[in-house]
């Protein structure tokens, strides 16, 4: 699956890739600039997504959770410790997601799934 943007009405669009069909799910773009500015996750069965808006000056960022088979719409969980614009995502053994930095930031944190608790990784090195 992959989540694209429509700001004007706030929905948008996620693609089944194995089903080719893409379904809309509402989500209020205005917590975030926009999905370009969110790093992207398929875990299993749901999407998620992180990030911010650039003209915030926050110390979080947003995260979100998409799984049609538990629920119809967007789940806002909860946010990062840091601020993460564009950040890159993975996961590690299907028990937590790493998200690695973003623009104008080498912090890096680590989502506990089963625990819903984010934990402080190292910084990214500085070039």
């Amino acid at each position: 699956m992959k989540a694209i943007g429509n700001k004007a009405n706030s929905y948008i669009q996620i693609f089944d890739i194995d089903r080719e069909q893409g379904l809309e799910q509402r989500l209020d773009l205005k917590l975030i600039e926009s999905l370009e500015s969110c790093g992207q996750l398929m875990l299993g069965k749901a999407l998620y997504l992180c990030g911010t808006t650039s003209k915030l000056n926050t110390d979080c960022s947003f995260f979100f959770k998409f799984d049609p088979e538990t629920t119809p719409q967007f789940n806002i969980l909860i946010n990062t410790k840091e601020s993460h614009y564009k950040p890159a995502m993975t996961n590690l053994f299907k028990e937590s997601i790493i998200v690695i930095g973003g623009k104008n930031t080498v912090k890096c944190e680590k989502y506990l799934i089963k625990l819903a608790k984010w934990r402080p990784l190292p910084d990214l090195p500085e070039t």
